[in-house]
């Protein structure tokens, strides 16, 4: 999504109990916490203005090689 589509910002709402591995990855979590299905949740933000330069590799499409 952030290369094809060229976003900078995805949001998700994270179980609480799945907030500290979002967090790892370079999401965080944003507002008070919320119920959806009985379960408590975060809303959780990944933003690539937070990400150096040197790191934005990650999102390049892999090259397709012709056959």
């Amino acid at each position: 999504a952030l290369g094809e589509l060229g976003l900078t910002k995805l949001y998700c709402h994270a179980r609480a109990d799945a907030a500290v591995f979002y967090a790892s990855l370079g999401w965080v979590r944003t507002g008070d916490p919320f119920f959806e299905a009985g379960i408590e949740h975060f809303k959780m933000v990944f933003d690539t203005a937070d990400i150096t330069t040197a790191s934005t590799s990650q999102f390049e499409p892999d090259p397709i090689e012709p056959v």
